[in-house]
């Protein structure tokens, strides 16, 4: 399937609901790729828990799946910092459901990148200086926390 490793959004809902079953739920959920199916960049299963998509296609003109998923042999290599700084303010420009609500971008997939694991946190500081103080860093739990603090201020 073209959309893999995406899955649907009753998929999601059922993975969830028997993860509580089975103990604890996950405090978010990463669909690696579900733009694919059409979903949002981030939305929240019937149960509050958010859902973070990577996205795996960028503008029309972008040939490859791996916008921000598994980025790192599709970037230009004369400038990847500006090329991936670039891609993730396209994201925050064109996948925005509205001006005021944030956003999470999922950017991942850079391990080995240029040759070594031990310059991933460097590359990616050199990214985020080369963005505005409207995007800041945050881990996984924090984004589950914080997407939880907006959907209940919704």
């Amino acid at each position: 399937d073209a959309r893999w490793p995406a899955v649907t959004v009753a998929e999601l809902e059922r993975y969830v609901r028997n993860a509580k079953v089975g103990g604890k739920g996950p405090a978010a959920v990463l669909n690696a790729c579900g733009s694919d199916y059409g979903q949002p960049v981030n939305f929240w299963l019937s149960d509050g828990t958010p859902v973070f998509n990577s996205l795996c296609h960028g503008p029309p003109t972008d040939p490859d799946r791996h916008y921000l998923y598994y980025y790192r042999s599709f970037l230009n290599v004369s400038d990847p910092v500006g090329d991936l700084a670039g891609r993730i303010r396209w994201a925050a420009a064109h996948r925005r459901p509205s001006e005021n609500q944030p956003m999470f971008l999922v950017v991942f997939g850079g391990l080995g990148l240029y040759g070594g694991n031990d310059d991933l946190f460097l590359f990616l500081r050199a990214v985020m200086a080369r963005l505005d103080e409207t995007f800041v860093v945050v881990g996984g739990e924090e984004a589950a926390r914080l997407a939880r603090e907006v959907k209940i201020g919704t």
